[in-house]
């Protein structure tokens, strides 16, 4: 096969294990593949360097192929239908799920004819450790090759015997070839490979059956929620905010990171939406690492962190890999994020949130880490003046973002909830002495008469689309005048053909608008009141996913292109979210498992009458 550029990223399609990712491209090529963690060095990343990156691309040889991809119905197996000039085949692939025992970072392709006869190649270009260990190549036995590197060893077995860089295989109707590959010394016979995929759907199939929702939308809800779960680490519960690094805001552009982490923010707003759609058995795991997290002794000296690794680590040096040229030429390539050592005061918020709601929401059992989460406010009223990096990890000097200012008065507000209710200690008028200061500076310093909207910080008078969610955390009503008017300035000078940036875009190359930005906003419309105006919002912005339902973290207004890692966590819980409070709010479908929650919880948007009903 000849080597070729770049894809763009909604010719990729996700598979997973619930412990490492890959990235399958249109073109039948795996380019992006990390096991058997999501954070572990690539074994393939041709997707950052598309001649040295290396990739296993099964395909049909020439260049005269009309392809097609999809998701077998509810389930996470990819399947490609290569059409050529002497016929049609079809493959199917899918890491499998770890259950009945199995080991996990076992990768299965499965390749079909459908019509005439087809010569399907097998290229193996190996690349380990983000392409600087070359791993050589080994026969084994008589149906397949040991992968091994300097640290890393595959096997892969195959009904057609690949014992090298590549091998071809002709397929006429209804001939099969298959290929397995993994770490376990006793892998998968290629025999079983077809009855391997047929559990690996019904396995899925049978979560999505847990799914509490029914609707117009059901089929981008359960494409996010399947997407959620491919994000997660099922031993520890934590989800990545997405499983590479470093594809580009801008292309060619410099800001360029590794997502391949757990956001503490992320973390609590995708907890709600795993509990608002039924899913508690992820929920509640999820939840037990945040607590873990909250728990530590270092925490009521130094803060949370920002972000951790999924087994709750925390030292993520940042390093520039200059061997890579980067997607589309976009450097530099880096691993590991110095995010980790940002102060983002609005995590404060989103735990204390996080913790207030799910203890009323079935967890009542965690209300004894109580003393680990008043420790929380307390750091708050100490350290609420100090300035800080804000939800959108901007490097450099810190400002006093109004987001973070709100989150931190809700983080007072639901510790002193909790303290109330319960009846638990803390220091509650100290808690409520200082909400009361933060709420004032954020209205003295934080509302812009010039703008008629709320400011990004307290030093930058621009707009900023995380102010968007000042009602649906309960700072001010929707219907308060300031809100109503941050709501229209919004839409006006950040909403662009239906999207929305984050902040104003400063000229030259901008970045794309932020996708998790246009779910807040439909929120923000549905809690206003605003339903055809928010129902408009969200079915457009479902028509702007990749054709197999992903979402990355930008899209470009202009082109639609998607841009930034993909596909990204915080997006598609926030999809989940929206889609419950267009059934909450506007009879769009049903979210019973919703109904359960908290009143006033975050994120939320009242039930109407008549829906509750």
């Amino acid at each position: 096969m000849n080597e070729r550029s770049y894809q763009p990223l909604d010719d990729y399609g996700l598979i997973g294990d619930l412990h490492g990712a890959a990235l399958v491209s249109r073109d039948g090529s795996i380019d992006w593949a990390c096991f058997p963690r999501f954070d572990s060095p690539s074994l393939f990343a041709r997707l950052l360097d598309s001649s040295a990156g290396g990739h296993w691309q099964l395909a049909p040889e020439g260049s005269r192929t009309h392809s097609t991809m999809r998701y077998l119905e509810h389930t996470a197996v990819l399947e490609t239908v290569h059409e050529t000039g002497t016929g049609s085949v079809r493959v199917l692939d899918a890491a499998l799920p770890p259950v009945d025992g199995r080991s996990p970072s076992v990768l299965v392709r499965v390749c079909e004819g459908l019509a005439g006869r087809v010569e399907l190649e097998s290229v193996l270009r190996p690349a380990f450790d983000y392409a600087r260990d070359r791993p050589r190549l080994e026969p084994l036995g008589d149906v397949g090759l040991r992968i091994a590197g300097a640290e890393t060893s595959l096997s892969l077995v195959s009904s057609i015997g690949q014992q090298g860089a590549s091998a071809r295989v002709v397929l006429e109707p209804d001939e099969r070839s298959a290929f397995v590959l993994g770490w376990d010394d006793e892998m998968p016979r290629p025999g079983d490979a077809q009855a391997l995929l047929d559990d690996a759907s019904a396995w899925w199939r049978a979560w999505c059956e847990t799914c509490a929702y029914e609707g117009p939308y059901l089929d981008a809800v359960l494409r996010s929620a399947i997407t959620l779960r491919l994000l997660t680490h099922l031993p520890t519960g934590a989800i990545v905010a997405a499983p590479t690094t470093s594809l580009p805001e801008i292309i060619g552009g410099e800001s360029n990171w590794d997502y391949r982490y757990t956001w503490l923010r992320d973390a609590a707003l995708t907890l709600y939406a795993w509990y608002a759609t039924g899913q508690r058995a992820e929920g509640d795991p999820f939840f037990d690492w945040i607590c873990t997290r909250v728990g530590r002794p270092e925490v009521e000296e130094s803060g949370l962190n920002v972000m951790y690794d999924v087994d709750g680590g925390s030292d993520h040096a940042e390093q520039v890999l200059d061997h890579l040229e980067g997607y589309r030429a976009s450097s530099p390539v880096r691993i590991g994020n110095a995010a980790c050592h940002q102060i983002q005061q609005d995590i404060y918020g989103e735990v204390l949130d996080c913790f207030a709601s799910a203890c009323s929401w079935g967890r009542a059992d965690k209300l004894a880490l109580w003393p680990h989460y008043r420790v929380l406010a307390d750091w708050v009223t100490v350290n609420w003046r100090e300035p800080g990096n804000g939800i959108w990890e901007l490097r450099g000097e810190g400002s006093h973002y109004v987001y973070s200012k709100v989150m931190l008065w809700v983080a007072l507000d639901r510790a002193l909830r909790v303290a109330r209710e319960k009846g638990l200690p803390g220091d509650l008028g100290r808690w409520a002495s200082a909400a009361a200061e933060i709420r004032a500076s954020v209205f003295e310093h934080g509302w812009s008469d010039r703008l008629g909207a709320f400011r990004q910080s307290f030093e930058v008078d621009e707009l900023d689309a995380s102010n968007l969610l000042i009602p649906l955390v309960g700072f001010l009503p929707s219907d308060d005048p300031r809100v109503r008017s941050n709501l229209d300035r919004t839409i006006a000078d950040l909403g662009i053909d239906g999207l929305v940036y984050r902040f104003a875009p400063d000229g030259g190359a901008a970045e794309g608008a932020f996708t998790v930005c246009t779910f807040w906003l439909v929120n923000a419309l549905a809690h206003a009141g605003r339903l055809d105006v928010a129902v408009d919002v969200f079915e457009r912005m479902l028509g702007r996913s990749s054709p197999l339902g992903l979402f990355p973290e930008q899209i470009s207004p202009g082109t639609g292109e998607l841009l930034g890692n993909f596909p990204q966590c915080f997006t598609h819980s926030a999809l989940l979210t929206s889609a419950v409070n267009l059934a909450r709010a506007a009879h769009l479908g049903t979210a019973p498992a919703s109904l359960d929650a908290p009143e006033g919880s975050a994120h939320l948007v009242p039930v109407r009458p008549d829906v509750a009903a």
